[in-house]
């Protein structure tokens, strides 16, 4: 565990290297003259150079689909406060047009974690083999989505990353699927979320318990709303004692941007040393050996992180402390403006509706099944079943990632989704 941490403040020092303009980053960093003599990649402008090439060269998305056989469409959603969201389509294949299947990534993720495994082993293309018209959403603040009609996400940071997971489930998640189904002229579609996927699918069937009419299942992997028997270690700690200022080294406004020595660390590190790779992915998510296909990492962190505000993890640690699924917090004056009490206001489970299907792992350090259940008998879905995924060590990150993920979740879901058609 000494070594997790230590790695995890390696990875803090090399982001005072971010050239943050804010001075409250900047207040804990070596100074640039010091600094270039204890990391290598500082020695001289070239290698930096070097670097960033060798770490930073990302194919572009459509040739990556188009290299593994498929279609990746580009569509690009306004919404209501001015965000502009990248939504990608894989049209199915086959002789046959099902249903429309809509995917939300998690925190930090992107449209690319469905697609990145390749075909025969990413959801994406398993749907689209099946033919399901297969639409991937990109919240708000991803490197996908990280446009707007007015704000600069530097030069406007405070106002443009002002936001946590409840704009997205409020805002990005209705405005992207009725986006879909007008576009498809469908009247529903299939659902499926991954950790904030769900998270945010449940704000905006509280929010907007009209949408559940347009929602004809959905299949939730790795829920995530009550969070209070988490049991990752890293995150629990950091709620529990406040330590939120650890975000704020790695990014005032912004979490893990796409561009910077974080990534290229990250990237680098799965390429020449996968033992740093591993328990990098072991802090956040815990350990699966068995699922982790090592040859891969270097390709998955060539995208992820994808980018996140400091506010939806603030939101989370909010989660983790107060065992409650609410709003977000801001302290009683200012939730007194905002919500005219001095709490942030629960969120109503009870207007989600639609027919669900969760998907579980028994060593899952985000979803924890006490949690889980909770989320369960708070929603009112006629159809409702928790399904568990039978390897004893099944991790956060094995439903995208996974050897078997195919076999054992995919699969299922794909029959309950035939049942329906």
């Amino acid at each position: 565990m000494k070594f997790l941490y230590c790695f995890l403040l390696l990875s803090l020092f090399l982001s005072c290297s971010n050239g943050s303009d804010s001075k409250e980053l900047k207040s804990g960093c070596p100074k640039p003259n010091v600094f270039k003599y204890l990391n290598p990649f500082y020695l001289k402008d070239r290698v930096v150079s070097y670097v960033r090439k060798k770490f930073f060269d990302i194919e572009i998305l459509e040739d990556l689909v188009e290299n593994d056989g498929y279609t990746l469409e580009n569509h690009y959603v306004e919404t209501q406060d001015g965000f502009i969201l990248n939504v990608h389509r894989i049209p199915f294949k086959g002789n046959k047009l099902k249903s429309v299947v809509f995917l939300q990534h998690g925190i930090l993720g992107s449209s690319v974690d469905w697609f990145i495994t390749g075909p025969n082993k990413s959801l994406a293309y398993y749907l689209a083999d099946n033919g399901y018209d297969v639409w991937l959403g990109n919240a708000r603040g991803n490197r996908l989505s990280k446009n707007h009609t007015t704000l600069d996400p530097k030069k406007d940071a405070a106002q443009f990353w002002d936001f946590s997971f409840h704009e997205i489930g409020e805002i990005d998640l209705p405005t992207m699927i009725r986006y879909v189904l007008k576009l498809t002229d469908q009247n529903d579609l299939f659902y499926i979320g991954h950790s904030q996927g769900s998270t945010a699918f449940y704000v905006m069937c509280s929010e907007h318990p009209d949408i559940n009419q347009y929602i004809n299942a959905h299949f939730i992997l790795s829920p995530v709303a009550y969070m209070n028997h988490i049991y990752n270690p890293f995150l629990r700690t950091i709620a529990e004692y406040k330590i939120s200022t650890i975000f704020t080294k790695l990014g005032k406004y912004e979490i893990s941007p796409y561009h910077g020595f974080i990534h290229g660390f990250l990237k680098g590190t799965c390429t020449y040393g996968k033992i740093f790779c591993k328990n990098f992915i072991l802090l956040i998510n815990g350990n699966n050996p068995g699922q982790l296909n090592k040859t891969l990492l270097p390709k998955i962190f060539s995208y992820t992180p994808a980018g996140s505000s400091t506010k939806q993890f603030i939101h989370y640690l909010q989660e983790i402390k107060s065992g409650y699924f609410c709003q977000y917090d801001y302290g009683e004056k200012e939730n007194l403006i905002r919500y005219g009490k001095e709490v942030p206001p629960k969120y109503n489970l009870s207007n989600s509706i639609s027919d669900a299907f969760f998907f579980i792992g028994k060593n899952d350090w985000i979803s924890d099944k006490v949690d889980v259940d909770r989320l369960f008998n708070e929603i009112r879905s006629n159809t409702k079943e928790i399904i568990t995924i039978e390897d004893e060590q099944w991790t956060h990150l094995d439903f995208l990632y996974g050897v078997n993920a195919i076999d054992w979740v995919y699969s299922k879901i794909l029959n309950f989704m035939n049942d329906y058609e």
